[in-house]
């Protein structure tokens, strides 16, 4: 099913689970840096900033390791990527509530390129992935590229994310 494709998908695995770890680091070094780190904006930025960033590198390295699984069904290749494409659907439409919400003061309403990365860019991603594996699943046609660009279209949100969290921190870190 993804004939010619192992580089990319070891490429795309490795970098999502490097900014992983590298997540788990920049969320340590926030949450000691200043010791009291304005405790509102901290408390929002876990559910709204941190998580969302971390599901769509998960979503990364979760497809890279159903493209590069030994020859198995494509059927349940198809399947394993459709479900990950509705559960990522559904994680960005609960977390678009919380980020357009007024209680979120993380992000100044006039930042729509962050905006943008944390909703509708994500959900275009997971679109391709989903629409992709249900027309594959019926027969219809298969593209391998759309869920390479699906999970390309990902890890570059999921890295403008990081670096929004980290130029937060840097910002907001030291009290």
């Amino acid at each position: 099913m993804f004939v010619g494709w192992d580089t990319f998908y070891s490429m795309v695995g490795q970098a999502a689970g490097t900014l992983i770890g590298l997540m788990f680091v920049v969320v340590t070094l926030g949450a000691t840096l200043g010791g009291d780190i304005r405790r509102k904006a901290s408390e929002n930025a876990v559910p709204l900033m941190v998580t969302p960033t971390l599901v769509h590198f998960g979503a990364v390295l979760f497809i890279a390791m159903v493209a590069l699984a030994p020859k198995g069904s494509d059927g349940a290749t198809l399947a394993c990527l459709l479900a990950c494409g509705l559960a990522g659907l559904a994680y960005v439409a609960v977390t678009g509530v919380g980020i357009f919400s007024n209680r979120s003061s993380l992000m100044d309403a006039s930042d729509y390129g962050a905006h943008a990365a944390y909703v509708p860019v994500p959900a275009i991603a997971y679109l391709l992935i989903v629409v992709n594996s249900a027309a594959s699943l019926a027969g219809w046609w298969h593209s391998s590229l759309a869920v390479a660009a699906g999970v390309a279209i990902l890890l570059a949100a999921g890295i403008r994310n990081a670096w929004g969290m980290a130029l937060f921190l840097a910002r907001n870190g030291a009290a």
